[in-house]
């Protein structure tokens, strides 16, 4: 099965293997540009098919929420309604209603939904940096000691711990506050 991209200058359709997991170099035939591509197994796959929902057929049988006439496929993990196949959504193994879902999105219920986190030792980098104006380095390294030394204890970032970052926020932290003392007793004589 071979799949088909457009040459990014002349427009030209070129004919591709769709599962090269490595990156493959062509010519355009047209233009003789060098292109450069990887594809991945799933560009050539096509869209699964969603599932159905059952309707219900017997009376009292579990509906869903929010298909009364949908029969009940699982409770939501989150809320506890019933929900239909159509209206169960899977996110990190639980099953979660689109209702649910909204929320743990803005709540952060839902970890896999996290998209944002603060990273402390970016935070003192950002303040060693900003410490280099002397006169705030007694204000901005001591935050900045607070926060590389907050990156030890608390959660880390999405992406793993920057341990260096922090090192490096904490060693130039201290150097900043040791100048800035030094600095502040030779005016003082």
């Amino acid at each position: 099965m071979s799949t088909r991209i457009e040459c990014l200058r002349c427009g030209n359709t070129l004919e591709l293997a769709p599962a090269q997991l490595v990156p493959v170099a062509v010519a355009c035939p047209a233009c003789s540009s060098r292109l450069e591509y990887v594809t991945f197994p799933a560009f050539g796959r096509g869209i699964a098919p969603g599932k159905a929902a059952d309707p219900v057929m017997i009376e009292g049988e579990g509906a869903c929420f929010f298909h009364p006439r949908k029969r009940a496929h699982v409770p939501c993990d989150l809320c506890g309604r019933f929900l239909c196949a159509l209206c169960d959504l899977e996110v990190s193994g639980k099953h979660v209603c689109p209702g649910c879902l909204a929320t743990a999105k803005s709540n952060g219920a839902l970890p896999a939904m996290e998209r944002h986190r603060f990273i402390p030792e970016s935070a003192a980098l950002t303040l060693v940096c900003a410490g280099v104006v002397l006169p705030i380095a007694i204000i901005t390294g001591p935050l900045a000691i607070y926060f590389a030394a907050r990156s030890f204890t608390g959660e880390g970032s999405l992406v793993g711990r920057r341990t260096f970052a922090a090192v490096t926020a904490l060693l130039l932290a201290v150097l900043e506050i040791a100048a800035a003392i030094m600095i502040f007793l030779s005016w003082s004589r």
